[in-house]
């Protein structure tokens, strides 16, 4: 088992879902109940998804709860494109966030070929 609170891609989750939280309290009204939940839930999925698998006894448990966490993250920058095309969010604020996304599905990447390697 691992403790998720002492592994850098759970900080990193963290932050970004606390940066969607940001950015979507700016947007209109009518995505209330729409876009803004989604991107919220799909952010906070991937860290969900690294504290579970951390709580698990196998690696290869864990294993799956990272790729969970890396689709929740791909959805999550979907999400983030659309407000773009919507232009709910400015280019720079998109290109922000998706190099963050880049650098923590490349992390969680990392680290699960680490776990594959024990």
């Amino acid at each position: 088992m691992h403790n998720y609170k002492k592994l850098e891609i759970y900080a990193a989750a963290l932050e970004l879902t606390k940066q969607i939280y940001a950015i979507t309290k700016q947007w209109p009204e009518e995505e209330k109940y729409v876009l803004t939940p989604q991107i919220r839930r799909s952010s906070i999925s991937v860290q969900s998804n690294i504290c579970e698998g951390s709580a698990r006894i196998s690696d290869a448990d864990f294993i799956r709860f990272l790729y969970s966490a890396y689709a929740s993250l791909q959805e999550t920058e979907s999400h983030l494109l659309l407000a773009k095309h919507l232009n709910y969010i400015k280019e720079a604020e998109y290109t922000a966030l998706s190099t963050k996304i880049d650098s923590l599905s490349r992390r969680l990447y990392s680290f699960i070929g680490s776990l594959r390697r024990k």
